[in-house]
């Protein structure tokens, strides 16, 4: 029974990080990934993808122990992953998810991820290293991922740009992340 209930745990988790690799998110309509997540701007129609998530350090260690609880992670690999995460990501992570028609395009150096407050101050920033994007199932573009690991606690919500340096200038892909007060 425990174990179905782990089953039951984990899939549900692994489907909230999956929504943001859907590309039909409009500006201003807010999904669920880990946290609620608002578009605000950039689009987002086939085949030029650019989609967020996020989980809390919370939410990335209770994953964790639920995949060592129904045996899909162990010993070292468990260890390293947990100091990884209480290490590196303090203030969660974020996901980046993203298509292009184009191989080169498809590149995560191409791209940068700022993180700002409410205000607008830049709590962090990271331009995404050399990774060459596959091609998707539908065989219709590239895809490519990467996350970001948040180092300074999140207490209160706070913006995501995804800054694309594409070869006709520079596109913003901005979203808020919702965190909700304690």
């Amino acid at each position: 029974m425990l174990g179905v209930l782990g089953l039951v745990i984990f899939s549900a988790i692994g489907v909230s990080q999956k929504i943001y690799r859907k590309a039909q998110w409009d500006v201003n309509e807010t999904k669920a990934s880990g946290m609620p997540i608002t578009r605000l701007a950039g689009e987002n129609k086939v085949p030029v993808v650019t989609n967020i998530g996020y989980q809390s350090q919370e939410q990335l260690i209770a994953e964790l122990k639920e995949l060592k609880k129904i045996g899909r992670i162990g010993g070292d690999k468990y260890k390293a992953k947990l100091s990884e995460y209480k290490d590196k990501s303090i203030g969660g992570q974020v996901y980046l998810y993203l298509e292009r028609p184009e191989p080169a395009e498809g590149n995560t150096k191409n791209f940068k991820i700022r993180l700002t407050d409410e205000s607008g101050n830049v709590i962090q920033e990271k331009q995404m290293r050399t990774q060459d994007g596959k091609m998707n199932k539908a065989g219709s573009a590239y895809k490519n991922d990467g996350t970001v690991f948040i180092k300074p606690a999140m207490l209160t919500s706070f913006y995501v740009e995804v800054i694309e340096q594409a070869a006709d200038g520079e596109k913003v892909y901005k979203f808020k992340i919702t965190i909700p007060e304690k």
